[in-house]
């Protein structure tokens, strides 16, 4: 923290300029929650016909028209608005073409909206029911730019975003018209704005509400688009949320015709204004650095020698090497009094180490209980970071439940419900029972010890965060954890909370109860499923028996253990809100009296799409990665998978596993969705025989190709499932030896910011092609980029795998005018050419260039030299008063305190008190003990005697 607000001081006047251009182009939002009707039917043509008469009639009533057509359910009700100002034919030509794409788009929805238009906003919106003067947040639609204000920029422009932001806001939602030229409603709830920032120029803003909801709920709507930007997307250079109520906006760049109020001196003063406060903040901050540069660990936890651990180690023997993890390894010790210790030592290497440290330390110290593992102590020497925990006999639950099958035998079922009540005790005393309130974030079976009469001991508190009393949700842009035990709400969106833990626990009781492990699939009507989703299957089936581990049949009661699956249901359920909390799912597995709620269906659910028809062969989805093996595969078994055939007969992308036990093949194909047909069979084609030639023996295979350089297809098989699993290893690239001969500072800027643009087109909602196409220029140079993702991971991979090759490129290609890498899960191109001619390159938007400013004059430099100097000085005067002033206040607090503690303070209503209150006169002490007499000694220590005395 110290070291970054420094960061900020020093890079304060560095600009940053590259932002990629969002639009509000045609942007439908179809309610499909709302419900359908039949196509041509009489609710149909009443849509049709009265969005047809929208522009005429909005443009008729000055820019605002709310109205309906039809009776009872075939009735249809619409509005439609521009923003105040629009000329009659620009508001006539908006709100056309946005009813034409609404009904192009919402084939069957009863309701729908579209806000539409770049410099001119306008609105068109229907529905079955009557929604005027009613406040409609959801179903909303949302966009941001791709690229990110730089963290050293954050505060500084946070405090002119927020103050900005709360201003039209409150102007907006003003119910007075914001635009004295316009006589009809549309000119209400409106308001722009811009704000001078000091790094990236101006921050504009547009908002605006339909004027028929309150100015209440008008603030409303408008807050809500502004906490949502907050939580997602904080950081964008840019963000469109789009409600049927309000349209919110902001960009770095001045999308409408308006002018800044002030001057550039009053720019000037709030730039001098805000760099004056981060200066003194960041001085404080560094002072305080200075003054404490260890790391502040609890005194609850003993500090142990490093040389006491080398020597109850072995000096860290690979004899007593326990097992390793994501951030170091766990060795086994005995200190010298016989006690038997479990020692983490941190990766030197983890840059991330010290974090995970910090935290293991100060929450595990302060947590006791019987179903957590217990800290001894910690070791920080050097670069040695070293955690002391008690040694758990047992090893993990995974070593006995999944990395060894044979040894679940001896996890009976008693035993398996005394591991599944003792986890529950322990979440529930992180979440609820102990001082903290505790999100563990990393419940899985190997972070389960088992102590020796195999009671569970939940480990590993890395990820570990602690909540506020009152805190329920939490969100993060780093996620952490392992793949499977993740809640959705956590992979797709960062957030996390007690109820992502309640998501973990749900997947522990299905693998403790099953003996399966969750990330293996499972084969089930023609398709894959992880374990949740196979469950799942079991329980619409009514065949719930099936999962059970045969170790346990024999001995445990059916409908006890159906009653653990039925929770274990409840935890994975993909609302956060239908999970329950620890404290009830104590209540439910010690009561069996209590009646459970039906479960929904789980996170990760895969349902079917249209077109889906697995064959009897077992033909199922899938994802990608590519290693070599020696080991024999059936070319005979490849071939029935017939990729290019099928891959073209689905729209572009296809999965198959054929086989069983270790003789199953998993396969896959991908090609530009919506490409024709026979380009993309080709391609696959091409691919297949290659990979049938090349790879004579191995059990994995991977080729991302171009046909004939004018079609890009992937082609892929293994012996594992790669099914929905983003794999970004291993990484392949090719390239020009030549540099691009053009400034390579312009060069790395622009190829960054067009490549950003195209993965974001790639997965942009709310239909994502998983494919990117895109042209810019670099100097006096077009270059062509484009990017494909296997269509089975989410677009929340997609992004991360191809960021993933561009992080690589700017590794070792940079500068290079052409080339193209890939990885198992997607691929990504750049030339000077277009390399595929049937594709529509987008225009990258070009950066904007620096505005030449007025110039000032040497008058008001001086003056604004004068002022900065003024205003630092006084600052500093005031910090310094202040800081005595404080210092001074604590001393009387102290002293107030000691005078209240011995009945000498003055009463609460007298104003006068004294700095030497506490100062007797060495006379009246005489007097008090009688000349210091020994009848009066109490006693005597290290330091002299103590008497007795008695005030008069």
């Amino acid at each position: 923290m110290a070291k970054t607000s420094c960061e900020i001081i020093l890079c304060f006047f560095f600009f940053i300029l590259s932002f990629r251009v969002i639009s509000v182009s045609a942007q439908q939002t179809c309610d499909n929650a709302a419900g359908s009707f039949k196509p041509n039917s009489t609710y149909d043509n009443n849509r049709r016909l009265l969005l047809s008469t929208f522009a005429s009639n909005v443009t008729a009533q000055n820019g605002y028209f709310n109205g309906s057509f039809g009776l009872g359910t075939d009735g249809v009700y619409a509005m439609g608005m521009c923003a105040p100002g629009a000329e009659p034919d620009v508001c006539s030509n908006c709100i056309k073409n946005t009813a034409e794409g609404l009904l192009q788009i919402c084939l069957n929805q009863t309701d729908g909206f579209s806000w539409s238009g770049e410099e001119t906003i306008c609105l068109v919106r229907y529905s079955n029911k009557s929604f005027s003067g009613l406040l409609g947040l959801e179903p909303s639609n949302d966009f941001f730019n791709v690229n990110e204000i730089r963290k050293e920029d954050q505060k500084e422009f946070d405090s002119v975003f927020d103050d900005l932001m709360i201003r039209t806001i409150q102007g907006a939602s003003s119910s007075v018209r914001n635009n004295s030229n316009s006589l009809s409603l549309s000119g209400k709830y409106y308001a722009k704005d811009v704000a001078p920032e000091p790094v990236y120029g101006n921050i504009s803003v547009v908002m605006q509400c339909t004027p028929d909801v309150s100015s209440k709920d008008c603030n409303l709507c408008l807050e809500r688009s502004l906490d949502f930007y907050k939580k997602w997307y904080n950081g964008k250079r840019g963000t469109i949320i789009l409600r049927p109520s309000c349209f919110f906006r902001w960009e770095l760049y001045t999308f409408f015709d308006s002018r800044i109020s002030g001057g550039t001196i009053a720019a000037i003063v709030v730039v001098v204004v805000v760099t004056i406060i981060l200066i003194v903040v960041g001085l404080v901050i560094c002072k305080r650095r200075k003054q404490k540069q260890e790391i502040e660990l609890p005194t609850e936890s003993v500090q142990f020698d490093l040389k006491t651990i080398e020597a109850a180690t072995g000096n860290f023997s690979e004899h007593n090497k326990l097992g390793a993890g994501g951030f170091g390894e766990v060795y086994k010790g005995m200190l010298l009094n016989g006690t038997e210790i479990a020692v983490k030592r941190l990766s030197k290497t983890s840059g991330q180490g010290e974090i995970e440290f910090k935290n293991e330390v100060v929450v595990v110290a302060k947590l006791q209980h019987i179903n957590l593992v217990r800290l001894l102590g910690f070791s920080l020497q050097g670069e040695e970071k070293l955690l002391v925990y008690e040694f758990v006999p047992n090893k993990s639950l995974d070593y006995f439940l999944l990395v060894y099958p044979n040894k679940r035998n001896q996890l009976d079922w008693t035993v398996r419900r005394n591991i599944i009540g003792g986890i529950t005790r322990g979440i529930l005393y992180l979440h609820q029972d102990s001082r903290l309130k505790i999100i563990h974030r990393d419940l899985k079976a190997s972070n389960i010890l088992l102590d020796a009469d195999m009671n569970p001991k939940i480990a590993d508190f890395g990820m570990a965060r602690i909540f506020g009393v009152d805190q329920t949700v939490a969100n993060t842009a780093r996620v952490v954890g392992t793949f499977g035990y993740m809640s959705p709400e956590y992979v797709t969106h960062g957030q996390f909370s007690m109820k992502s833990d309640v998501y973990s626990f749900g997947v522990l009781i299905l693998e403790i109860i099953s003996g399966k492990k969750n990330s293996s699939f499972y084969q089930m009507d023609g398709l894959v499923n992880n374990l949740v989703t196979y469950v799942w299957k079991l329980w619409e089936n009514k065949t719930m028996h099936e999962l059970i581990d045969p170790f346990i049949k024999e001995d445990c009661k059916s409908d006890e253990v159906i009653r653990y699956v039925h929770i274990g249901l409840l935890c994975v359920q993909e609302n956060p809100a239908d999970r329950p909390t620890m404290s009830t799912i104590h209540q439910v597995l010690t009561t069996s009296s209590i009646t459970l709620p039906v479960p929904q269906p789980p996170g990760f659910f895969f349902r079917n799409g249209p077109g889906s028809n697995p064959s009897s062969q077992g033909m199922v989805p899938g994802q990608s990665s590519s290693k070599s093996f020696t080991s024999s595969v059936d070319e005979a078994t490849i071939t029935q998978v017939n990729p290019p055939s099928n891959v073209s007969a689905r729209g572009g992308f296809y999965n198959a596993s054929i086989g069983q036990g270790p003789d199953r093949l998993y396969a896959s194909g991908t090609c530009i969705q919506g490409s024709e047909p026979e380009l993309c069979s080709a391609c696959i084609d091409s691919a297949f025989i290659r990979v049938i030639k090349k790879c004579h023996n191995q059990t994995e295979a991977l080729d991302w190709s171009s046909f004939n350089e004018e079609y890009p297809c992937m082609i892929r098989y293994s012996n594992r499932s790669f099914f929905g699993l983003l794999e970004m290893t291993p990484f392949f690239k090719n390239y020009n030896a030549t540099d691009f001969q053009v400034n390579l500072t312009e060069f790395y800027q622009k190829w960054e910011a067009l490549m950003l643009g195209v993965i974001a087109d790639a997965i942009s909602s709310p239909n994502p092609k998983f494919y990117g196409a895109g042209t810019g220029k670099i100097g006096i140079q077009t270059v062509y980029a484009f990017v494909l993702c296997s269509k089975d991971i989410s677009p929340w991979n997609c992004s991360r795998c191809l960021r993933g090759n561009v992080d690589n490129y700017k590794l070792s290609c940079s500068g290079k005018p052409r080339g193209h890498s890939f990885s198992p899960s997607c691929y990504m191109r750049w030339d000077l050419y277009q390399f595929y001619g049937f594709i529509e390159y987008r225009a990258s938007p070009t950066l904007p260039r620096e505005k030449d400013g007025g110039k000032i004059s040497t008058r008001n430099i001086l003056g604004i030299t004068v002022a900065l100097a003024f205003f630092i000085t006084v600052l500093l005067v005031l910090g310094y008063a202040l800081s005595r002033r404080r210092k001074a206040y604590q001393e009387f607090a102290t002293e107030r305190r000691s005078m209240t503690t011995y009945g000498t303070a003055p009463p609460d209503d007298d104003d006068i008190t004294t700095s030497g209150s506490l100062q007797f006169d060495f006379k009246a002490i005489e007097a008090a003990t009688n000349n210091f007499q020994k009848s009066n000694k109490l006693g005597h220590g290290g330091f002299g005697e103590v008497f007795k005395a008695k005030c008069s």
